[in-house]
């Protein structure tokens, strides 16, 4: 038992993704495969106002972790102000971040891709920015469906770490991507 701390947390907050939150009718509840750590008063107070369950427990699983960095200034500013949340949410560095918009601004809600590495000129960073844009209008305009458990991403993000792993391993990936396809499977 925990003497000390409140949550056993599984993973670094520089690792890959711990749920999914989308609403598509493709995710289907045993892809979060995990044992998601969460505050659960922070949980059920999101779910009595209204926030759906899984983007409760997404934002409930971001506050298990202390923020790295506090401003005084910052300390006092009520209810209202966003500041406090993206303290948390800009301190987990994780693969993919979901953004809500800025107060007072009309940009939307926001998935922001986070690459493992720096490539190794400018060009082939912003080569690789250009594609992950070109493979999400991709994926939507077919509606392929890319989801398997996060167990088996967390055993992706762990192969991959390894020299050659694009050459010498195995990775999962889905079977069939399209949708409508009847044998579609992981």
């Amino acid at each position: 038992p925990l003497k000390n701390d409140r949550f056993v947390i599984n993973k670094s907050r520089y690792d890959s993704i711990d749920c999914y939150i989308s609403t598509d009718n493709t995710l289907k509840p045993e892809y979060n495969d995990l044992d998601l750590v969460y505050d659960k008063k922070i949980f059920e107070k999101l779910v009595n106002n209204g926030v759906d369950e899984l983007m409760a427990r997404h934002i409930s699983h971001l506050f298990i972790r202390d923020p790295l960095i506090i401003f005084k200034e910052t300390l006092n500013q009520g209810d209202n102000v966003s500041d406090h949340f993206e303290n948390i949410q800009s301190t987990n560095w994780q693969t993919m971040r979901f953004k809500p918009p800025p107060p007072d601004s009309n940009i939307g809600w926001r998935v922001e891709f986070r690459s493992m590495e720096v490539q190794i000129s400018d060009f082939e960073n912003a080569a690789f920015a250009v594609f992950i844009v070109l493979l999400t209008r991709v994926i939507l305009s077919y509606g392929l469906n890319f989801y398997i458990p996060i167990s088996k991403v967390d055993e992706n993000m762990g192969i991959a770490h390894k020299r050659d792993a694009v050459l010498l391993e195995k990775f999962w990936f889905r079977k069939n991507v399209f949708q409508n396809d009847p044998k579609n499977g992981t």
